[in-house]
């Protein structure tokens, strides 16, 4: 899982000197400001690294996942792998920009068709594209229904 740092800075000039000789595909500043007046400077490193991580392992039951910090990723995959599978599982992925407000996402199968349920029914593999991942902050994985099986599931992105 990739780290985060986060540097505030009261001065452009402080965060000027401070990106002196930093990747700048791997690092950003955002200037955010509150009626048309600077307030800070945010320097936020290690957005650029490849997120890649499992957020259910071998889960047999129904429930939500943590959720895992995405922001700044805009290719999102979803891999679950299923075993002891006959009837199966329903799984959504969920998204949210403010960690509050969660919705059920579009996914793309491997047969470019967009659903925002997944069904598996068998044991193996399966990959899915997150249908605009780039607004997110979070995403989480939700298994709605369960039959019988184990799920593991990872998220993996990138910039």
């Amino acid at each position: 899982m990739a780290n985060y740092d986060v540097t505030i800075y009261n001065s452009l000039y402080e965060a000027e000197q401070a990106l002196e000789g930093i990747d700048n595909a791997t690092d950003i500043v955002a200037i955010p400001f509150k009626d048309g007046v600077l307030t800070k400077i945010l320097l936020l490193t290690g957005i650029g690294e490849q997120l890649e991580q499992t957020i259910f392992e071998n889960v047999d039951t129904s429930g939500t996942s943590d959720d895992i910090y995405v922001l700044g990723k805009s290719d999102l995959t979803v891999e679950i792998t299923a075993t002891s599978v006959t009837e199966g599982a329903s799984i959504k992925i969920q998204g949210t920009s403010d960690n509050v407000n969660y919705g059920d996402l579009g996914v793309v199968d491997n047969t470019g068709n967009i659903n925002q349920t997944i069904s598996i029914t068998n044991d193996g593999t399966y990959f899915y594209e997150v249908v605009n991942a780039s607004s997110l902050k979070y995403v989480r994985s939700n298994i709605t229904s369960l039959t019988d099986g184990s799920y593991t599931i990872k998220i993996t992105g990138s910039v």
